[in-house]
């Protein structure tokens, strides 16, 4: 997260890094759902800033989840995903008419004891109209 970001906040905010990445975090998606149901019963906004998309292959559902179970109203301000951004970025599109007609988002991190996702078909060569 650009620290910039942050400095848009409230001076008096409380802020509470909870970073994590993939296979290594002190953060489970478990603790950061307490505490921002906790927060809320005590009485305070909160805020969770996640870098990129919050939609995509981060903990936005089991937030989303935790929230709704505590009967917490959400509202989702969605960010920019990094490859529309890394795109944007290099002056080019992710697609092109009449070469590459999709974009596949996929992720190779899985839960503990889940098998492995099979992308094998992600991989297949475009045909026809290039879906």
């Amino acid at each position: 997260m650009d620290s910039a970001a942050l400095e848009l906040a409230r001076r008096d905010a409380e802020r509470i890094y909870v970073g994590t990445h993939a296979g290594a975090n002190q953060w489970p998606q478990e603790k950061i759902d307490r505490v921002i149901v906790a927060a809320v019963r005590a009485g305070k906004s909160v805020v969770r800033l996640k870098g990129g998309d919050p939609m995509k292959f981060g903990g936005a559902e089991e937030e989303l989840e935790a929230a709704r179970n505590a009967g917490i109203p959400v509202e989702i301000v969605p960010g920019i995903t990094a490859a529309a951004a890394g795109a944007a970025a290099l002056d080019r599109s992710l697609t092109k008419r009449g070469k590459t007609g999709r974009a596949v988002f996929t992720t190779g991190a899985c839960q503990p004891g889940d098998p492995s996702p099979d992308i094998s078909k992600l991989l297949q060569p475009e045909r026809g109209n290039g879906l």
